[in-house]
């Protein structure tokens, strides 16, 4: 819990401060259990978000921060996805390597470059602070 700017396990405390650590941004992104999350929770976001782009986002927003996004949120990370999802399209090789990471299976039949963007976009909204904690 270092690393998020946790209280130590002999001290009790009421609220958790607000913390923007380095190395949590650097776990979180980088931690094979956080990536494997992501690209589960993306797959998700694929199969149960709704039928179009703008649905997904909104779906898999509210289901981890737990609210309604704002409409300058959703352009970010709709933009996010678009510009991952044609990097990836470029690279095939790369959607295939962040698809490796993790021990669970995934699901084959979604194509490679929207299961990679998707993971991006779930990896961003899980390293958000208000997705670690709710206030």
């Amino acid at each position: 819990m270092m690393l998020f700017d946790g209280a130590e396990r002999n001290v009790c405390v009421a609220k958790r401060q607000i913390t923007s650590s380095p190395l949590q941004a650097l776990a979180l992104l980088n931690d094979e259990q956080q990536v494997e999350c992501a690209r589960l929770l993306g797959e998700r976001l694929l199969r149960e978000g709704g039928l179009d782009l703008d649905a997904r986002i909104e779906w898999v927003f509210e289901l981890v921060a737990g609210r309604k996004i704002f409409r300058g949120e959703k352009e970010v990370l709709l933009r996010l996805y678009q510009d991952q999802h044609e990097a990836f399209l470029r690279d095939p090789a790369a959607s295939q390597d962040v698809l490796k990471i993790g021990q669970a299976g995934g699901d084959d039949a979604l194509p490679a470059s929207d299961r990679a963007a998707a993971l991006v976009i779930a990896q961003a909204l899980l390293n958000c602070d208000e997705s670690l904690m709710r206030r």
